[in-house]
Parts: structure tokens; sequence; C-alpha cells
């Protein structure tokens, strides 16, 4: 809680200095040089710290690195890092429910540079496969502490990624993944579909189907139209969501958007099984470290009756 807490307080009272001078700061380095204030100091510690973490990251990966291939292969920069994540979802009736996760992933650029492994507190996978999740996170993730191995492999324009996860807890679960999704650019808009065959211990085998259309409206707008199915053979269940969406983009460092989200589900019978509505707000308050979003909603469940549920989300990301 006190993560929580030093994590909404940083955001709250960076946020505003950090809207004026978005224009004026192009790399970490320019706001250095400029007089020091206490304001500049906090947010000097900040990302001196932050980095700090990076590179320790970076020398840890690159150790296992060389342990693993035995000798030194490339001068690339090691792209590994490190993500700490704070998500806290508030609904009617008093409802607080939070989550603090983390995201280790290790590139291996000299064992073999379409490699990465991954140690995380929740499945990854899963969370892609859900549109609300996405794009609001409605409900806190489930606790999954894991270690993933990700093999990269481009065939044409098509992206395939092959992820085995083992899960730890007793006894021990394992869960694949494999994965095909490409980028279709078209002169006014892009296609964006994506395949996945699956199999965990507690879904069974599975597969999960996307298509999302991307339209650039203008320099700032954009509307998004997705559409994806999911179905696992352990229950015989069959879901799928759909969803609208218009983003706005304040400056590179801020944006806006509202969502439409509709789900259904085919236990007992195919049926509407919830209506969403959910604006947001995001910033980036130090790039590539700090960023959160806000996200208000409205839930019609039918659990609920399609009562509305209102309720907010907010997310805290920090990465190093």
């Amino acid at each position: 809680m006190r993560l929580l807490f030093f994590c909404i307080f940083l955001t709250i009272w960076a946020a505003p200095s950090w809207a004026a001078e978005a224009s004026l700061i192009t790399d970490e380095t320019d706001w250095v040089d400029e007089p020091d204030d206490s304001s500049r100091t906090i947010k000097e510690h900040f990302l001196g710290t932050s980095a700090d973490i990076g590179r320790q990251v970076d020398r840890m990966a690159d150790a296992i690195d060389m342990l693993l291939a035995g000798k030194r292969y490339t001068r690339l920069d090691n792209q590994s890092n490190a993500r700490l994540s704070q998500v806290v979802t508030h609904s009617e009736g008093g409802k607080t429910r939070a989550s603090t996760d983390f995201n280790l992933n290790i590139r291996l650029p000299n064992l073999e540079k379409r490699w990465a492994i991954r140690f995380t507190s929740y499945d990854e996978a899963e969370e892609s496969r859900d549109l609300q999740q996405r794009r609001v996170h409605i409900r806190p993730r489930r606790r999954e502490y894991g270690a993933s191995v990700g093999f990269f492999q481009n065939f044409y324009n098509v992206k395939t990624t092959f992820q085995p996860r083992l899960v730890l807890k007793d006894p021990l679960e394992m869960s694949y993944v494999l994965r095909f999704e490409t980028t279709a650019r078209f002169r006014k808009f892009k296609i964006i579909p994506r395949l996945e065959l699956f199999a965990d211990a507690l879904k069974g085998t599975g597969e999960f189907v996307s298509l999302e259309f991307v339209i650039p409206l203008t320099k700032r707008w954009e509307l998004s139209f997705q559409n994806e199915e999911e179905y696992r053979q352990r229950g015989n269940l069959f879901t799928t969501n759909h969803g609208i969406t218009f983003d706005y983009a304040l400056s590179e460092t801020q944006g806006v958007g509202l969502s439409f989200i509709w789900g259904s589900s085919s236990r007992p019978s195919f049926h509407l099984d919830s209506f969403m509505i959910a604006p947001s707000y995001a910033q980036e308050i130090f790039r590539d470290r700090l960023r959160y979003s806000l996200t208000p909603f409205l839930l019609f469940a039918k659990t609920d009756r399609f009562k509305g549920d209102a309720g907010a989300t907010l997310n805290v990301v920090v990465t190093f």
C-alpha cells in the first residue's frame, strides 16, 4: 500500500509541471541543465534511481546471456527491462481492489536474438486475450507467479511466437501459447489480425482470434474497431468481445480516449454478457520511465441484471 500511495502522490504532484514543460523537453538531459529547485531534485532522483536499477537489470541479463552463450558474439545493447505496475479499481458500493505486479523481461542477444525470458506475477498471455482487461482492468489480476521463454521468428510479414510458461505453484503447472500476428497497411487504414493456439491447466486447449481495424481520422484522432473470439475446450465455452474506440492525442505525452465494449458468452446459451462505456486519460510523466492512466467506466453486466455499475481504475506503471 505504501508503494500505491507513493505512486499516486508522485503522479498527481508531477503531472501539472510535466504537462506545461512537455513541449520544451526533448530528452532526459534537457532539464538537467536548468536551475536546481526542489521539484527538479525529486525528478532527478527518480530518474537517476530508475536508470541505476535499469543498468543493474541489463548487467544481470548480460551475465546470464554470456553464461549460456559462452562468449560474446555481438555488441548490441541489451534491451532487458523490468516493469512494476499498480492497478487500483474502485466501483459502486465501496468495492476497492488493488494488485501490484511485476514483469522482468530478459533478452539474450548473444545466445539468440530471437529469445526472451520473462518472470511475471500474472499470466500476460491470458490478459492480452481479454479486451475489457486491456482497456480498463475492471478486475484484479489473478496472482500467478511464473517464468516463460519466448521464441520469435518472422515468416515473411507474419511474426510467430512460441511461449511455454512454468507456473510456480504446488503442483507445478505448464501452459503453452503459439501466436501468429501481422499488420496489413492500406492507404487509409490498417488491419491487425492475430491467431493464438493455447493450452493450460485451467482452460484446457483452445484458440483465440482477433481482428482490429485502425483508421487515422486526422493527425490527432484515431478510430479503431476491435473484434475477438475465444473457444476453450474445458467447459465447451465460446466467448466474443467487440469494441469501438476513439483516441485523441493531446500531445506527445498525453492522450484521451472513449471505448464502447460489449461481450457475449455461449453458456448456457449464446447471449449478451456485458456492455461497457469507458472514457480514459493517459499520460507519460517521464519518458519510458513513468506513466499512468485513469479510466472511469460504467459497466452493465448480466449478472447484475444490466444495472449500471460505475467505477474507475488507476493504473501506474514504472519501467526500469
